[in-house]
């Protein structure tokens, strides 16, 4: 049986930011390492943070191309998260791409056997982002995600 958590605190007693901060800190940025075929892409990051609860990670993130890097079309895009994943079960997000002004793509993120510390992009009634639909990160491409997982 679990016990109860009291944060330090008895009966009566106010509980207060500070003492509720005890079980997380604040958003702590990151910096993310966006792949597509095994490379690296050129990228700035608009924002880039995560929360980290107990073992509960929550990720948001907002990236911009700034060129293809030697990516390789036709291949996954890939994004590192913050600390390694205890299971690729149970792992939940969601994404938007916007590739370079020319389509719209939103989907599920997810964190698969593969590569269990990055999430991947699976547009919603098509594939893999990157090979299916075949998007290669270009200039302006711009991504984000929510995401969130236990941390192992």
């Amino acid at each position: 049986m679990a016990t109860q958590w009291t944060a330090g605190t008895t009966s009566g007693q106010v509980l207060t930011a500070a003492t509720l901060n005890t079980i997380g800190a604040a958003w702590v940025t990151y910096t993310p390492s966006p792949i597509q075929g095994g490379v690296l892409t050129q990228f700035t990051t608009n924002y880039s943070k995560y929360a980290l609860f107990q073992k509960t990670c929550i990720v948001q993130m907002k990236f911009t191309m700034t060129g293809a890097g030697g990516a390789i079309p036709g291949q996954a895009l890939w994004i590192n998260l913050p600390f390694a994943v205890a299971s690729t079960n149970n792992n939940t997000g969601s994404f938007y791409y916007l590739d370079s002004g020319t389509a719209n793509y939103v989907g599920a993120a997810v964190s698969v056997p593969a590569q269990p510390n990055y999430v991947q992009l699976f547009v919603s009634g098509a594939g893999t982002l990157g090979s299916n639909p075949a998007v290669t990160v270009a200039v302006n491409d711009t991504a984000q995600f929510t995401f969130s997982y236990e941390v192992a």
